[in-house]
């Protein structure tokens, strides 16, 4: 096979194959918020550039271009398609990668930590009880009234109502009550 032939063979494909990635970046771009992600548009002006290389390399093979300065085997041509095509291209994919790869990272990270909220929130809604409405209260003993009609100590409603757990204390206000009334039955 003639060695031009073969080139052109190979640097078609070459072309063909850039271009691939360039237009799925690209739909994958339009489709997707990453794109508006720092970095993006230097990975696809690189491919970019990296497609107008091939092409220029491609266009060497063809004797009959020569005259077109940018296009066919000239110093003007090999300077656009080595420096300003592949070498331009690879140092904008290479920025782009490097401004684009942290935002995705952060924005990945944020994502796990929503996932890990959103389950907290689940489970404790989950084991959450609301009480709503209007809690019938005695006045006096504080006895709640269900909605059968029955006076309940407020903590045997709860209970039942809710998941919460009931310890006993005293207050230091009616502490001091107690302690008033103690020394008032105790004779002097």
């Amino acid at each position: 096979m003639d060695q031009v032939l073969f080139d052109i063979i190979l640097e078609s494909f070459r072309a063909l194959g850039v271009a691939v990635v360039f237009f799925y970046f690209a739909s994958i771009g339009r489709n997707t918020e990453l794109s508006r992600h720092s970095g993006w548009r230097y990975i696809l002006a690189g491919f970019g550039l990296l497609i107008f290389g091939a092409i220029l390399d491609l266009s060497d093979n063809f004797p009959q271009l020569d005259t077109f300065v940018i296009l066919g085997k000239t110093q003007a041509e090999a300077f656009f398609e080595k420096i300003v095509g592949y070498t331009g291209g690879f140092l904008c994919i290479a920025f782009g990668f490097w401004k684009w790869i942290p935002s995705v990272l952060l924005m990945e990270r944020t994502r796990q930590e929503l996932k890990l909220s959103h389950e907290q929130l689940e489970i404790a809604l989950a084991n959450a009880k609301v009480l709503r409405g209007l809690l019938p209260i005695c006045a006096t003993c504080k006895k709640v009234r269900d909605d059968k009609g029955y006076w309940n100590q407020i903590e045997s409603y709860l209970k039942v109502r809710t998941e919460a757990e009931f310890t006993h204390g005293i207050c230091p206000e009616c502490s001091a009550k107690l302690q008033a009334e103690m020394d008032s039955c105790v004779p002097k």
